[in-house]
């Protein structure tokens, strides 16, 4: 039967802690930039959309 080797940490309970905390940290802010590309790309879309369609009214 397979057995998984116990590992200390050199960091410690609070250590590992802190480690997760960063990495959620992290990864929240890459999300959030995301994010905020995704909408100012779709911003920027529909703004072009909108001038194509006016000028296409107008024109």
């Amino acid at each position: 039967m397979y057995r998984r080797q116990q590992t200390e940490s050199d960091w410690g309970f609070f250590g590992d802690v802190a480690k997760i905390a960063l990495g959620v940290f992290i990864g929240s802010m890459a999300a959030i930039f995301a994010y905020e590309g995704v909408l100012a790309w779709r911003a920027e879309h529909a703004a072009r959309q909108l001038a194509q369609e006016l000028k296409a009214m107008n024109g």
